[in-house]
């Protein structure tokens, strides 16, 4: 036995809430509820947390982001290091004054709101022009007045500091960052050009990523713009990692039970199609043909899609692990997907316009030239929708996501400007093109049903 090895050691790794070497003790809770008109600009806020030494040692900062829930005005914040001061920040907005303690209180429980009256000002807005003009250094001997003209101002800012107006009405300012640079120290692992901090500027221990508006994700990898929705985003957060089956959540068990049902279904109806279609005398035109096709197409497609959705839950559950399989799936699988759609929509379509002709041409239909053309169609729609699928494996890639302590892979798709135009463009083109033909063949064959009737 390896005596190195502290058969009576242990780590104690604490929830929320607590913290200690055995998580004996309450970390700080705080309550803030965040007024309304607040939370109309923004419902994620930048918490900054100001800890204060002598008047000799520069103020450390340590920085974190929080979101509000949606129908939510409390947020609650452990918080475990030591801290005089908090401040909230509207990202790119204002900051407002929430908690301001001259001593740490360990296990200490806070309830506060957060109201328009605790927003810091610029400076700029609290001088007159006469005052704006003056050289940075002559404006700053005018900060102490600040506080005491106004009894309701609580903090305020310029380029390099913030400030606070204590009780006495005198202003205690330190330096403070406004430019920090939101790319983690040039390492930015934030996509769709979310803005990446760090949680302490000189230690830090994690990074958070900030979203730009339909952007979410703790990486900002998924995106809410446009109607492309895939599986991974609306499932995904569902499925916990490293639990049961038994303990999952109801939406990821009635995921699995309506998958199971649909792919079921799908083929034993596909079965029976196939083997209905693969009658010769069924296939005399080509109707048969796209039919028969389709049935094929259709199957397969219920076949992938099935495939997907284990592999996703199987992977967030962290029963998939390995990176060779997920990226060979996350290249392939989506486009296989979307071809076998489109090439169903066109199978579908083309089924329409040969009934339309042979409704119009009546006993002058030639079923042999039908079932030629047939089969050239079908290698045209089979190729073409192949194709203009063919950029989405170039642009997927898979990401390992931290979310809080659970690692996560995702299977993302990173488009250029250009190419989520294409992308869109094809989309619409595969769904709306052969939903007109169908329509268009729809009301042909009620005319010329209607028009035959009363000759």
């Amino acid at each position: 036995m390896d005596d190195r090895i502290n058969l009576h050691g242990f780590i104690c790794v604490c929830k929320e809430g607590y913290q200690g070497e055995r998580c004996q003790y309450k970390s700080n809770q705080i309550d803030i509820r965040i007024d309304e008109t607040i939370l109309t600009i923004s419902s994620s806020f930048i918490l900054h947390y100001i800890i204060a030494f002598d008047r000799y040692t520069q103020h450390k900062r340590m920085t974190t982001l929080k979101k509000i829930a949606f129908g939510c005005n409390t947020m609650s914040i452990y918080v475990r290091q030591p801290y005089n001061i908090l401040f909230i920040q509207i990202p790119d907005g204002n900051y407002y004054l929430t908690v301001l303690r001259e001593r740490y209180i360990p296990s200490e429980y806070i309830h506060t709101q957060v109201l328009p009256k605790n927003r810091c000002y610029s400076v700029l807005d609290l001088f007159n022009d006469t005052f704006r003009r003056y050289e940075y250094l002559r404006r700053v001997k005018y900060y102490p007045l600040l506080c005491r003209q106004d009894s309701q101002l609580m903090c305020f800012y310029d380029e390099y500091y913030m400030c606070i107006c204590d009780s006495d009405r005198f202003s205690n300012c330190f330096q403070f960052n406004h430019t920090m640079k939101y790319d983690c120290s040039g390492k930015n692992l934030c996509y769709n050009d979310g803005r990446c901090f760090l949680n302490n500027e000189i230690c830090s221990t994690i990074s958070i990523c900030v979203c730009h508006d339909c952007y979410y994700g703790t990486q900002c990898q998924f995106s809410t713009k446009g109607f492309i929705f895939s599986l991974d985003p609306i499932l995904g957060y569902h499925i916990k990692p490293s639990i049961s089956f038994r303990r999952q959540p109801f939406i990821v068990k009635f995921s699995i039970i309506i998958t199971t049902i649909m792919l079921i279904s799908e083929l034993i109806m596909g079965s029976i199609s196939i083997a209905t279609f693969q009658v010769k005398r069924l296939r005399e035109v080509g109707c048969g043909y796209y039919l028969f096709v389709s049935s094929i197409s259709s199957m397969c497609m219920i076949i992938i899609l099935t495939i997907k959705f284990w592999q996703l839950v199987l992977s967030q559950m962290s029963i998939i692990t390995n990176r060779s399989i997920l990226s060979i799936n996350c290249i392939l699988i989506e486009m296989i997907l979307k071809s076998c759609l489109a090439s169903s929509e066109w199978f579908n379509a083309c089924v329409a316009i040969e009934r339309t002709f042979s409704a119009i041409k009546g006993v002058t239909f030639n079923k042999n030239k039908s079932k030629i053309m047939a089969k050239r169609v079908i290698l045209i729609v089979i190729i073409l929708t192949t194709i203009t699928h063919i950029h989405d494996p170039l642009y997927r890639q898979l990401i390992t996501d931290l979310d809080g302590d659970q690692q996560r892979i995702w299977c993302i798709s990173q488009y250029s400007s250009t190419v989520t135009k294409y992308n869109t463009f094809i989309t619409l083109f595969h769904f709306l093109v052969p939903f007109s033909i169908n329509l268009i063949a729809a009301i042909v064959l009620i005319r010329v049903a209607a028009r035959s009737r009363f000759q």
